[in-house]
């Protein structure tokens, strides 16, 4: 006799009514560090941002109902990664110098060939 196929059970789904008790909101902006030490890097960087966004929300809740969970905390953490605009999109590798021919330029810095950065405020945009 062959076997039957186990059904799925249904998902089951619960509302969970909460009063807000506190919450944190973070934005953050830095720059590349591996565009100020080359040396540093560890492997191929070229295609990491220069700039790096990014934000946070938390909130610390009370659960109301259902009952059986009232009195309880809820935490929620929420990240974000906002794409910037074309302006910040820029990548290691096009911040890189070029010689006049147009080829990315190094620098020698314990028998390894580092890539040499355009780090001045003006040419980035800072």
């Amino acid at each position: 006799m062959a076997k039957r196929p186990k059904r799925k059970s249904a998902p089951v789904y619960t509302e969970i009514f909460a009063k807000v008790e506190s919450y944190n909101f973070r934005l953050s902006a830095s720059l590349n560090h591996d565009a100020f030490a080359p040396q540093h890097t560890l492997g191929d960087v070229d295609e990491d941002p220069f700039f790096k966004f990014g934000s946070t929300v938390e909130l610390v809740a009370t659960i109301d109902e259902p009952k059986k969970m009232a009195e309880g905390l809820l935490a929620v953490t929420i990240y974000g990664m906002d794409k910037a605009s074309d302006e910040y999109n820029k990548k290691l590798k096009d911040i890189q110098l070029r010689d006049e021919h147009g080829s990315p330029k190094y620098r020698k810095y314990r028998g390894s060939l580092i890539p040499v950065y355009d780090t001045d405020r003006r040419s980035i945009g800072i």
